[in-house]
């Protein structure tokens, strides 16, 4: 077990990156210490890092001294931690009563590939912050490629010359669990079982993969007795705040169905759809079974053709006449809509 809360009831982030994964993604409740204890560390160990957040105006934002991340710290720990432009959108925390050496740098995933001869190599670990956007905030096409890329921006071919890979430490809130990194990555599988094991960790050695749930904070259970949380009780927002709960996947019910009583309807990319031979209920799966005459890949151009040759599923949708066998098959549903 990695995860444990110190005296104040705040996750222990030295203790989630003793699992060693290079790959390190964790969710929980408002207020839990996530971005507070992965700052904590980095002051504390020593660790070079790169601070990320998705868009350049979150970023822009932390790079000004009223809204940087180090604000409490500098006065719980009584430094002067400051961020300093060295490139436009990318700003290097340093330490104005000390040496002056960085401690780490700032930048935007939506921007990074525009970072060019930038010398990550003294870098061992990027924090990630809020890698779950709010609900109200706009996707990013293709987010989980520019992770990948931005990682390869930063690790380089650190581990061809015989050095440790960079460690990504990815922190959110639990907003939504049809979330882009979590989709594009294949994590939603792990995440739907996750859930429904109620298990809080997660680990796989073979792919450099720890996924970690906060489900039992308890400075979320403090924060419940606040105004704010009380204003709001029985709201989705509580739900996700304070009991680490996606709220999207609790309207999910997954359910398994006998292929043999339907009739194959068409494939969409990994997505099969299913006509039952005599209720005319629909089902969606990602296991393929008899013959499908109409066929579209993931291209965009074949996704647009299937929802105009079946304008209809939409709407049985809505009217919760179509099953799906689990969140990843209703998710490739909802997002050709």
């Amino acid at each position: 077990m990695y995860i444990h809360y110190d005296k104040n009831g705040y996750i222990s982030i030295p203790d989630i990156l003793k699992c060693g994964q290079p790959f390190i993604f964790v969710t929980g409740g408002r207020g839990t210490g996530k971005t507070y204890g992965a700052l904590k560390y980095v002051l504390q160990s020593g660790r070079r890092f790169m601070w990320m957040r998705r868009t350049q105006g979150e970023t822009d934002m932390i790079n000004k001294p009223e809204f940087q991340p180090f604000k409490v710290l500098n006065e719980d720990f009584d430094r002067n931690i400051q961020p300093h432009p060295i490139s436009k959108g990318s700003a290097a925390f340093i330490d104005e009563d000390a040496d002056g050496d960085p401690l780490g740098y700032t930048c935007a995933l939506s921007t990074i590939a525009n970072m060019r001869g930038f010398d990550a190599s003294d870098v061992e670990l990027l924090i990630y912050d809020e890698f779950i956007p709010e609900r109200h905030k706009s996707s990013m096409k293709a987010e989980g490629d520019a992770l990948l890329n931005a990682y390869e921006t930063l690790n380089r071919n650190r581990e061809l010359q015989g050095r440790p890979p960079m460690q990504l430490l990815a922190l959110s809130n639990s907003n939504n669990l049809d979330n882009a990194i979590f989709n594009d990555l294949g994590l939603v599988d792990i995440a739907e079982q996750m859930e429904t094991l109620e298990k809080d960790e997660w680990i796989d050695e073979e792919r450099g993969l720890a996924i970690f749930f906060l489900n039992r904070s308890p400075v979320s259970s403090k924060k419940g007795k606040t105004a704010l949380y009380k204003f709001a009780a029985g709201s989705s927002y509580n739900e996700m705040a304070l009991s680490n709960q996606f709220n999207d996947f609790r309207e999910h019910r997954s359910v398994k169905r006998n292929l043999n009583e339907y009739v194959p309807i068409a494939q969409v990319g990994e997505l099969c759809i299913y006509r039952h031979k005599s209720n005319h209920r629909y089902y969606g799966t990602r296991k393929k079974s008899g013959v499908f005459r109409n066929i579209y890949t993931n291209s965009d151009k074949d996704q647009l053709a299937f929802v105009r040759a079946y304008p209809l599923l939409y709407d049985l949708y809505l009217r919760r006449k179509i099953d799906f066998s689990d969140y990843a098959s209703e998710i490739l549903f909802r997002r050709l809509y």
